[in-house]
């Protein structure tokens, strides 16, 4: 009698002595299906045996969205919201639950007998209600054994999975003898396999058995074996010179191995550990551009903080600052231009300027006022069209060098890619700032007494503020940035804070020792009450502008003094008016106000 297609398949696998991998069972089987020219119509063992090995294999802490130890292999939602998922769930049916079983019984090959029990043992509860047969735990704990035994394998991390998932059984039937093989086979595969430049072969007994909550007991041998096996891997990272000394392998084991000696009380080997981390990332610092080397140290400072060593992360501190220093010498300039004929540009300066001084004003605070719904678009159009460079994150560095923010993924971190995007586009949009009010300079001989008249119908400016203005804007007109920024930054902190009182809101809260301190800028611009007033868009910029890291956070910069004199150029004190302006705004509208045009 001739041999079926698929037992044919069946049998070559189950007598391989060479590695395979279940998805490559799935496409074989999948390839019979082409041959006869209907994928789409799979007879039913086909459809069982196919779906068998298309199944994915989730962390065991981690269970499927269905619950269960397999999950869909690949997932999608679509724009409607609909979760598109192969295989899905639905089509597995009692009748191939009792087909699975039958074949644990004909396979040899112990990857064949774990996928088959499994999947009997995982989907059982779901597709029945009944509870699912221990004995099929037992296969596939045994046969995951037999499997690394014979190196039935291709990859040491798949074996790294298989091996977890049968503790976890072993475990959950609370088997101790099957619990102990478990344990003695994952310290065992690890000795044989680990490799000291590649990560991912050791460290796994650690994590699965001493720190993965997992409730094995091990010897007191076994443990010791296990901590004896990191320190040998740290000492071999530590003191090999190029090509062999690795940071990372370095950090790898010295983590591990702090967290145990923190969890030990043993406080020696903890700073042991620590200062060979440490010293691993000082000496790779020195070999790498300065921009790497003080990221590499900012983290291993980190560390230490999180470990409790602040002293000794202090000590880092002035290495910190030395290479971040250096780093902005080592930052390439990304230039991008667009053209613009004059005919643009003087049509559009035309357009800003018509009218009055002061409806020229109101145009000014209006058209360069970001619109954070459009860069929200932009962003997510970004992250779609480059979804692997979104995924980054990006660190914000001041003038000495210094990181002071970062910006994760859209997915994660949307407001902060929104703010960040938006500090971008503010700096796009200067020349376009500047050239409006070199216009309006030209053409209206534009006075401090103007800007000032202008300013103080509003009530978020007091008269006994007039002095101060004064000074600031007329250090701005003569072209003296410096000034104007430090006189009329914090000009602007006191005319929101007039608005916040003037609306009912709070701006005094309970200080550390006793008194009453004044809200900060950031604070204030997030009141809802003045976010009612102003709405979110003004809100949200004044915000990017002042006093979040991820934009300008000029308030900071100024009042800190965390910049030097050759930072407050033209663009910054541009912004710092157009803030002053867009203050400005908030009085009675006039007629000035109804006839002001933005420009498109």
């Amino acid at each position: 009698m001739p041999v079926e297609p698929l037992d044919r398949v069946l049998m070559q696998f189950d007598n391989r002595t060479d590695p395979f991998d279940e998805i490559e069972i799935a496409d074989t089987i999948q390839d019979l299906a082409r041959k006869r020219g209907n994928v789409d119509e799979l007879e039913f063992r086909e459809l069982a045996e196919g779906i068998a090995f298309s199944f994915a294999e989730t962390d065991t802490n981690e269970p499927s969205r269905w619950g269960t130890y397999y999950g869909p292999r690949n997932s999608m939602t679509t724009k409607s919201g609909e979760t598109i998922e192969s295989p899905r769930i639905e089509r597995v049916t009692p009748e191939m639950l009792a087909y699975w079983k039958e074949r644990v019984k004909e396979a040899t090959h112990p990857r064949l007998r774990v996928r088959y029990a499994d999947l009997a043992y995982d989907f059982g509860e779901h597709v029945t209600g009944e509870k699912p047969d221990y004995h099929l735990a037992h296969i596939v704990i045994d046969e995951t054994l037999r499997m690394v035994d014979q190196q039935a394998y291709e990859h040491v991390i798949e074996v790294h999975c298989k091996l977890k998932r049968a503790l976890d059984l072993a475990i959950r039937l609370n088997d101790k003898p099957r619990i102990e093989q478990v344990c003695s086979a994952v310290i065992a595969f690890e000795d044989q396999t680990a490799e000291d430049n590649a990560l991912g072969t050791w460290g796994f007994a650690f994590d699965l058995l001493i720190e993965g909550g997992c409730n094995c007991t091990l010897t007191g041998e076994q443990e010791t074996h296990i901590i004896n096996s990191l320190e040998n891997h740290l000492k071999r990272a530590a003191s090999g010179g190029p090509p062999k000394f690795d940071p990372f392998a370095t950090e790898s084991a010295a983590l591990r191995l702090a967290r145990y000696y923190r969890s030990k009380k043993q406080d020696v080997d903890l700073l042991r550990v620590l200062g060979v981390y440490v010293d691993s990332w000082i000496r790779r610092s020195g070999e790498s551009n300065p921009s790497l080397g003080s990221l590499w140290l900012e983290k291993a400072r980190g560390v230490l903080h999180d470990f409790g060593l602040h002293d000794e992360a202090e000590q880092l501190e002035s290495r910190v600052r030395e290479l971040a220093g250096r780093s902005r010498e080592d930052m390439a300039t990304i230039r991008h231009s667009v053209q613009f004929t004059n005919e643009e540009i003087n049509a559009f300066l035309d357009a800003m300027t018509a009218g009055t001084l002061g409806q020229t004003l109101v145009r000014i605070a209006l058209q360069f006022l970001p619109d954070p719904e459009k860069t929200k678009a932009e962003v997510l159009k970004v992250a779609e069209q480059f979804p692997l460079f979104s995924v980054f994150t990006k660190r914000i560095i001041d003038h000495s060098g210094r990181v002071v923010a970062e910006v994760g993924a859209p997915q994660d971190d949307l407001e902060g890619q929104i703010a960040h995007r938006m500090a971008e586009d503010l700096g796009f949009c200067m020349p376009f700032l500047r050239a409006t009010i070199d216009k309006v300079c030209d053409k209206f001989s534009m006075s401090t007494d103007a800007v000032l008249d202008f300013l103080f119908q509003s009530p978020a400016f007091e008269e006994d503020r007039r002095p101060l203005i004064q000074m600031g804007v007329e250090a701005y007109l003569r072209g003296d940035h410096a000034v104007s920024a430090h006189m009329l930054v914090p000009q602007i902190e006191a005319a929101v804070r007039n608005l916040v009182v003037g609306l009912g809101g709070p701006i005094l809260e309970r200080g550390r020792h006793g008194g009453m301190n004044l809200r900060n800028l950031g604070k204030l611009l997030r009141d809802e009450r003045l976010v009612a007033t102003l709405t979110d868009r003004v809100t949200l910029y004044l915000r990017v502008l002042l006093t979040d890291q991820r934009g300008w956070n000029l308030r900071n910069i100024v009042c800190h003094g965390l910049a030097p004199a050759g930072a407050f150029g033209s663009a910054v004190a541009d912004r710092i008016l157009h803030a002053l302006l867009l203050l400005g705004l908030t009085k009675e509208r006039s007629p000035e106000h109804e006839n002001a045009q933005g420009v498109d």
